[in-house]
């Protein structure tokens, strides 16, 4: 665990106090100045035990990697990704998504969850320590993963699941041997994290303050992320050095990660199905961005569908709201119902209450396409009643405009407008989408991924 002291930004006059500090009380048994200094670190606020280490603009970048490591302290965590009935862990609801305030002690940044951090919960007692690590920012936030983010430890107050093995590690702290869990991050509220072996760490406390430190020489999960300062090292510590700053380089997204559309519909007798298709093909054209199709539940009984003759649904994967909060940008394609969107989309819409809560579609792009029975039946006010839903979740409309040249085509009926791709249906629905009007859904899938794709850089 020694080899967990020379943390990037390590205040040096902090750590000579602490060293003369150690050197008066050196008689405690099993204590090398290496624990003592890794207790002290995690029980310092960070601003008195470390420099400044994000850069003074970081708030402001957007499309860049933190190359390096830092420590960082949790301000605050909350769970954005649940609905706020059902933002307490223990709660049945949607699956979370972690938000931590962070600070290196002169700059405050958000980071957000881009992918489960098994080491964080909502319970993560604030003050904790995490060390990021060439991690990627967007528009001034820090995407989080398990490889760019670690929980370093906290002196904290444990949640009720440790308490116990706490009070009583308290009365006999020289008895018995506790796990990694409680002595690095038992307080977490989350799953433990072993020791290389399994094997149990035996702890020593120190009795000026009640915080737990290992003297095992095992190798802490986190060790690889830290640079170490040879006069800290242990005997069998790698020999490298301190680069005590966080550089920055460009990236347009983190490697692997494709920006993500989501293209969700309602159809009662398939012509949506048909627009869908060809507005995915278009998205699909643009290099880094994949399309997946939804369709919503549908509402209407069986008995029902089987009096108006529907055809039997495809067999794309049924969207809920939790599904929105996945993808980079969400295009919507419906029929119209009397010039506004059909009671199936709008059970839909009001279902994503959750994600309004905790503004988890904010900023995100959103489109429409749409069928009608004829030219004068919404091929406008059918995209208009799907804008209220987007302006309350703060989302961005990406409207088709006049991308495509074929909506100025006069020698044929077709649908569309500068609102969406839109199709004609005819009175009784025997008119399917035309080759005109899948080329406008494609153009359509086009244009709107590139603008995805822009605002998810």
């Amino acid at each position: 665990m020694s080899r967990l002291l020379s943390y990037q930004g390590v205040d040096p006059a902090w750590e000579e106090r602490e060293r003369s500090a150690f050197a008066k009380h050196s008689n405690r048994p099993g204590a090398t100045v290496g624990q003592f200094l890794l207790g002290r670190f995690l029980e310092e606020d960070i601003h008195v035990s470390c420099k400044p280490m994000l850069p003074r603009d970081v708030v402001e970048l957007n499309g860049k990697v933190l190359k390096g490591v830092c420590i960082l302290q949790i301000v605050d965590v909350v769970n954005i990704g649940a609905s706020f009935e059902h933002r307490t862990e223990n709660s049945k609801g949607p699956s979370r998504t972690l938000k931590l305030c962070l600070t290196d002690g002169y700059q405050v940044i958000s980071g957000f969850e881009y992918q489960w951090l098994p080491q964080l919960s909502v319970n993560t007692p604030r003050g904790s320590k995490v060390a990021i690590q060439n991690v990627a920012v967007r528009h001034g936030m820090l995407l989080l993963t398990p490889s760019t983010c670690q929980l370093v430890g906290s002196s904290g107050e444990p949640v009720e699941a440790d308490k116990r093995k706490t009070k009583g590690a308290t009365k006999d702290p020289t008895a018995g041997a506790y796990s990694a869990a409680l002595l690095t991050t038992g307080s977490i509220g989350g799953p433990a994290i072993k020791p290389s072996g399994g094997t149990p760490q035996k702890a020593s406390m120190d009795r000026d303050r009640p915080l737990f430190i290992a003297t095992s020489g095992e190798q802490s999960p986190i060790i690889p992320l830290l640079p170490v300062n040879e006069d800290c090292a242990g005997p069998d510590s790698p020999k490298t050095s301190l680069q005590p700053q966080l550089t920055l380089q460009s990236t347009s997204k983190p490697p692997s990660i494709m920006t993500k559309v989501a293209i969700i519909y309602y159809s009662t007798y398939g012509h949506i199905v048909q627009m869908a298709e060809a507005v995915k093909e278009g998205v699909e054209k643009v290099e880094g961005v994949t399309a997946t199709i939804y369709q919503v539940p549908e509402t209407l009984p069986e008995d029902i569908l089987t009096l108006i003759h529907a055809p039997a649904k495809k067999d794309y994967p049924i969207a809920t709201p939790d599904t929105l909060k996945e993808y980079d940008g969400i295009l919507f394609g419906f029929p119209t119902r009397f010039g506004s969107q059909p009671s199936q989309i709008k059970a839909f819409f009001d279902g994503c209450g959750g994600l309004w809560a905790a503004g988890a579609l904010v900023g995100k792009p959103a489109g429409i396409f749409f069928s009608t029975g004829s030219l004068g039946s919404g091929q406008e006010t059918t995209a208009y009643s799907a804008l209220p839903f987007f302006a309350h979740q703060g989302m961005t409309y990406v409207p088709l405009g006049y991308r495509s040249p074929l909506l100025f085509n006069l020698e044929e009926v077709h649908g569309g407008s500068p609102w969406g791709a839109g199709t004609i249906a005819g009175g009784d629905g025997s008119r399917q989408p035309s080759q005109l009007e899948l080329d406008v859904a494609k153009v359509q899938g086009e244009s709107f991924a590139q603008v995805a794709k822009k605002l998810a850089a």
